[in-house]
């Protein structure tokens, strides 16, 4: 996607997906959120999400902003001659680092490799399908080049209120499996439920269940994928305290059931 929007635009709903992405912020600014952090982006600025990672664009300073989105796995270079596990970007996409600034000529180099790029894909003829490949390869080449890469905290958003919503997320990720909710989390930072809900809501735009499911599901699909225990089991693991209420979330989260997901994915 290339899209420029002219007046302030948060994204909608909170996702993660099993694609790898990079986001590339052409003009104007944005606060990223990643997981459990809120990182302010400028033009320039690459974002690169590795599958299954939390994350949300919201509003910056700027009325106005321009970016590049592209979103892949694996799959597409199964009819080339390369090996997935040897394409030195997937590296990069796994690192501590999630946000990347560029040096100027790196920057040139990297714009014109997206409009490259973005120009094969406009045309879409079936002939122009291994020439997609090459040029999206070159685009992953000059991102594993890329030189300046500022530590992670440079990018976190020095708002207090952010601060403080990040020590709220970090909570939920270590105490998730135990009973807790909206009410226990504001009790344990001292706010009341509905101030905690309108902060975490106005900061990160997802709700505070919202995002404590999203946690849960997340990890029970890595616990259906590596583990045979019940569903039960699963769900009482992940935070849930029932399978019914965990088999309802779930769906509404995956669009299968529990043991859908499980039988749908490969035996080994």
């Amino acid at each position: 996607e290339h899209i420029r929007r002219d007046i302030p635009y948060q994204m909608p709903i909170e996702h993660y997906h099993a694609q790898y992405e990079i986001y590339y912020l052409v003009s104007g600014d944005r606060n990223i959120f990643i997981q459990d952090r809120i990182c302010h982006v400028e033009a320039g600025d690459v974002v690169l999400l590795s599958p299954d990672v939390i994350h949300r664009s919201l509003p910056g300073s700027s009325t106005a902003h321009e970016r590049l989105l592209i979103e892949f796995d694996l799959k597409f270079f199964e009819d080339i001659l390369i090996s997935p596990n040897t394409i030195p970007f997937r590296q990069v996409f796994h690192g501590k680092q999630s946000v990347f600034r560029p040096l100027e000529a790196e920057k040139l180099k990297l714009e014109s490799d997206f409009l490259l790029l973005f120009a094969e894909l406009k045309k879409r003829s079936p002939s122009s399908d291994f020439k997609i490949k090459l040029l999206f390869l070159s685009l992953l080449m000059t991102l594993d080049t890329i030189a300046t890469v500022l530590p992670s905290d440079e990018f976190l958003s020095s708002s207090r209120a952010h601060r403080h919503i990040r020590e709220i997320i970090l909570y939920l990720q270590d105490n998730y499996q135990r009973d807790i909710g909206l009410e226990s989390t504001a009790e344990h930072f001292c706010l009341s439920k509905e101030h905690c809900s309108r902060i975490f809501r106005q900061t990160t735009g997802f709700t505070l269940t919202s995002y404590l499911n999203q946690l849960r599901i997340r990890k029970a699909q890595q616990l259906l994928a590596t583990t045979k225990d019940t569903i039960e089991t699963t769900a009482l693991a992940c935070g849930f305290q029932g399978s019914t209420h965990f088999g309802r979330v779930f769906h509404a989260q995956t669009g299968m059931t529990p043991g859908a997901y499980r039988r749908s994915l490969p035996l080994k």
